[in-house]
């Protein structure tokens, strides 16, 4: 009940209850049932966007407490953003690949990069919470970003950091004053084709590259700037495009 918020509901009709939340008592009544498995086949697809952001932090939640495998299926990528740890694509009844969701999101074989809100995937830890600001202060791969955050009990706790590769500048020289207020020290690994004005420039935050994200830019600015793999330099992202779900009170 406390895991997923279902106290309230006990005492309603189950004609009374929204598609959220009969799919949080259809799931908790899975649970009850302790499987090895849980198969989730699209459980949000009936859902309006309203409803989905509604019960997703709750399907968050579950992958943290349950010791149990959960295997969800959807064609949803802001969905599989948000929960997956692993991906398996399929494609005309065939696997296409499968590996980490974040090596995944920046293959530009695989075609997400060429979506227009293209994102990666990354994880960090909340370190401090500025109450002045409301922002949030996360540890990413030894570089630390701002968020928007729910409290001081957020501390210590993973969170999930989605940046939009059109949301990412790069720049050679150290950036100066600026609203925007995420800067990080990265390396380019590798620039591929995007669109036919585009180039996504995969980029890497620690030495090892085991911490990398997508960058959307021109070629023209590519251009300018005369970007190779191996150079490094500064990237700054907006504060905006950085999303991470805070914990649900109980």
């Amino acid at each position: 009940m406390a895991l997923l918020g279902i106290g309230p509901l006990l005492e309603r009709a189950p004609v009374a209850l929204s598609g959220g939340e009969r799919q949080r008592v259809a799931l908790g009544r899975a649970i009850l049932s302790r499987p090895k498995l849980l198969l989730m086949d699209e459980p949000l697809s009936a859902l309006d966007r309203a409803a989905k952001d509604a019960i997703l932090p709750y399907l968050e939640r579950l992958t943290g407490v349950l010791d149990v495998p959960i295997l969800y299926v959807s064609h949803d990528i802001a969905e599989v953003e948000r929960l997956a740890d692993r991906i398996v694509i399929l494609e005309a009844g065939r696997v296409r690949a499968a590996g980490p969701l974040n090596a995944a999101l920046t293959d530009v074989g695989l075609g997400f990069v060429r979506d227009p809100h293209a994102a990666s995937v990354l994880p960090a830890t909340v370190v401090a919470f500025d109450a002045t600001d409301g922002l949030a202060e996360l540890e990413l791969a030894g570089q630390r970003v701002f968020v928007d955050g729910s409290g001081p009990e957020e501390i210590g706790h993973a969170r999930r950091l989605r940046i939009e590769a059109s949301d990412v500048s790069l720049t050679r020289e150290t950036p100066g004053l600026s609203t925007i207020l995420n800067t990080l020290r990265v390396r380019i690994l590798r620039i591929e084709p995007a669109a036919s004005a585009n180039l996504a420039v995969l980029l890497a935050l620690d030495a090892a590259g085991a911490f990398t994200f997508m960058a959307k830019v021109t070629r023209r600015s590519a251009n300018r700037l005369a970007l190779q793999p191996g150079d490094e330099l500064f990237a700054q992202i907006k504060s905006v495009s950085l999303a991470t779900a805070p914990p649900i009170s109980r």
